[in-house]
């Protein structure tokens, strides 16, 4: 499980990459808590950011420590062990529920902002994740999409402490032909790189929401085959 001491050293590399989202954006990120862990969760920290755009405030960044196998999954009465089929390869002896997908038919549309990964020396390099998206196909769990990076090119971006640029990838949303996309879905660390890795979740949940319009230009995946 991941120390107090590691969570307290992500607080300066998250203020810093969250600064250079507000360049690129024009989002304004307040003060946050430290990341704290939950033992109702079945990832390693997390830490709410209340988020400005234009004059007022339009939600929370939730930022979210993810380590190796951990999941945004959660069981619920529509999604759970007893009705969706699991693969060999997502199935844990603990925490089974870390891969559930969860519902999102209340979000118009969810950003997902890679924010930094930390190597073993303890180096963040900002902007890089490789996380999966899961979801659900005739009941099945599949992979959706990466989110980030592919896993060669995170890789590379971890052992060669490349920085990358800020990029806002859609979790959630519709295609232009109105296709929706994302839900329900969980959030899963399955590469092989056993490195710490803190992303930020944005939900939209109002249509007058002023982010609406900006989230157009958010990287949209391509559809599952």
């Amino acid at each position: 499980m991941i120390t107090e001491d590691i969570l307290l050293s992500l607080n300066e590399p998250l203020e810093e990459t969250l600064n250079s989202f507000e360049v690129s954006t024009g989002m304004i990120f307040g003060k946050f808590a430290n990341f704290e862990y939950n033992s109702q969760k079945a990832y390693s920290g997390s830490t709410k950011i209340p988020v400005i755009y234009g004059s007022k405030k339009v939600g929370d960044l939730i930022a979210v420590v993810f380590t190796k196998n951990d999941g945004t999954g959660n069981k619920s009465k529509e999604y759970n062990l007893e009705n969706i089929i699991i693969p060999p390869e997502y199935r844990h002896k603990y925490s089974q529920e870390r891969v559930i997908p969860r519902d999102k038919t209340d979000i118009i549309c969810e950003g997902y902002f890679p924010l930094f990964s930390m190597n073993s020396q303890g180096i963040p390099i900002k902007f890089a994740s490789c996380l999966d998206e899961l979801g659900l196909v005739d009941k099945k769990l599949v992979k959706l999409w990466t989110l980030g990076q592919n896993e060669s090119d995170f890789n590379k971006a971890i052992r060669e402490e490349i920085s990358l640029r800020p990029q806002i990838y859609l979790t959630v949303g519709k295609y232009p032909d109105g296709t929706p996309f994302g839900n329900p879905h969980a959030i899963y660390y399955s590469t092989s790189t056993d490195t710490i890795q803190v992303v930020g979740f944005f939900s939209i949940t109002d249509q007058n929401s002023p982010m609406l319009n900006f989230s157009k230009r958010w990287i949209q995946p391509q559809p599952y085959k």
